[in-house]
């Protein structure tokens, strides 16, 4: 068993490991829900000829037939499962060896890491798109490194820097240092019932409070706890925002489908910070 040191007299104390412990529970339960029913861009390795040694009719038969196919589902139904396993190993791990809870914690981050990597190739290697994952798949490590409660400032500083990295890549997007993506775009004017324009103004003054964010999480006092206590609330609205903009149509089934997911698989985005909140003075 892991002695439950952290959650006594960790920095973040009790709260907060329990804090963490809900955004990893959720961001599997997202993934998971995402495997089972949404595509995971997979196919981008698979599928990819200069990454698979198959060349002229070999390689034509491996990309139309149907087992690369059923390799891909197989990989995301069995992924799922992984998540839904993790889930029941956070809900446990006060009761489960601790070996458990470390390998399952570090898969489930690696794993985690390769989809950011496969997001970030298929939008051209655009650095925002990767760094924007950073608090996703380190949440399970946050909460490995917190519940264990060895090196507790480590921690907490590991924590600031993927908070920093995410908001980073959402500002870079928002401010148009990328082309702004059509979905943000979309939601906002959806939910706001506001013009295009209007639309691209809002998502300016979002960046760049998302880069002040990045910012002020490193300025000791007042100005660390006023970015945490902002970065946990705008990362939970873009959270629902996911859910909230597929509602709109009245089609519920499908909004569960389409935007439940992505919801929850953000919920790291707010409850990190949240986490913060609780450290100990």
């Amino acid at each position: 068993m892991i002695p439950d040191q952290s959650e006594n007299v960790g920095l973040l104390g009790k709260r907060g490991i329990k804090c963490l412990a809900v955004a990893t529970v959720f961001l599997f339960l997202g993934r998971a829900l995402q495997h089972f029913f949404q595509d995971v861009p997979y196919r981008i390795f698979f599928w990819d000829q200069n990454l698979i040694p198959l060349e002229g009719e070999a390689w034509d038969e491996w990309a139309n037939h149907r087992f690369s196919e059923a390799v891909v589902e197989g990989i995301g139904v069995g992924i799922a499962w992984f998540f839904l396993l993790g889930i029941l190993v956070c809900l446990l791990r006060k009761r489960i060896p601790g070996i458990i809870l470390k390998v399952v914690m570090w898969t489930a981050s690696m794993i985690l890491l390769l989809i950011s990597l496969l997001y970030f190739k298929d939008h051209f290697f655009r650095i925002a798109q990767l760094i924007e994952y950073t608090l996703q798949w380190t949440t399970p490590l946050l909460f490995l490194f917190a519940f264990v409660g060895k090196h507790p400032s480590r921690t907490v500083f590991l924590a600031k820097v993927a908070i920093a990295l995410t908001f980073l890549g959402h500002g870079m997007y928002a401010l148009g240092i990328y082309p702004v993506p059509v979905h943000f775009i979309d939601m906002t004017m959806g939910i706001l019932g506001v013009g295009e324009q209007d639309a691209k103004l809002f998502l300016t003054i979002a960046g760049i409070m998302d880069i002040l964010v990045a910012i002020g999480l490193f300025i000791p006092g007042k100005w660390s706890r006023a970015a945490l206590l902002y970065a946990f609330l705008w990362g939970m609205l873009t959270a629902f925002a996911r859910l909230a903009h597929v509602s709109m149509d009245g089609f519920y089934t499908e909004a569960i489908v389409n935007g439940l997911p992505g919801t929850l698989y953000r919920f790291p985005h707010g409850l990190v910070p949240l986490a913060l909140l609780f450290k100990k003075k």
